[in-house]
């Protein structure tokens, strides 16, 4: 896996796409770069294998990211160019009927047997961990 090293004067809150319980996202050089507020042993071992999967309308780590001391920080990903609707959770409160948010469930279903498929367990199965793209397809942001 490449890894990229970034200073802290190099990111912009401008560039700020969205916060979360383990950390930051950045719109950084065309794509998503996730900053931790913890970066741990662990998660570092996770997105090393995690960047070695390619799985269809999953989010994958492609780059490690370290600070200018060399710490682990973070990883980046692609940026995905989202619908109106964002995520699962929006979109499903805004359907009218049960026939369309069976639809979004069964496209939910048919991501998580991609994922065994594939021995990667989703543990995080929020509906804001699925959005949606303005292709319609539902892509899985946090595994």
């Amino acid at each position: 896996m490449n890894k990229i090293t970034i200073s802290d004067n190099e990111l912009s809150y401008s560039n700020l796409i969205g916060t979360g319980s383990e950390g930051r996202v950045f719109k950084y050089d065309n794509q998503a770069l996730k900053l931790f507020y913890q970066p741990t042993e662990n998660k570092l071992n996770k997105l090393k294998v995690l960047s070695q999967l390619n799985i269809k309308d999953f989010v994958m780590p492609k780059k490690l990211v370290f600070d200018q001391h060399n710490n682990f920080s973070g990883f980046t990903m692609p940026l995905i160019n989202l619908s109106n609707d964002k995520n699962l959770e929006v979109r499903i409160k805004n359907l009218n009927t049960l026939k369309e948010k069976i639809y979004y469930l069964k496209k939910q279903e048919e991501l998580i047997k991609r994922a065994h498929e594939n021995n990667l367990i989703l543990i995080d199965l929020n509906p804001k961990n699925f959005i949606i793209d303005k292709n319609d397809n539902l892509i899985a942001i946090d595994t």
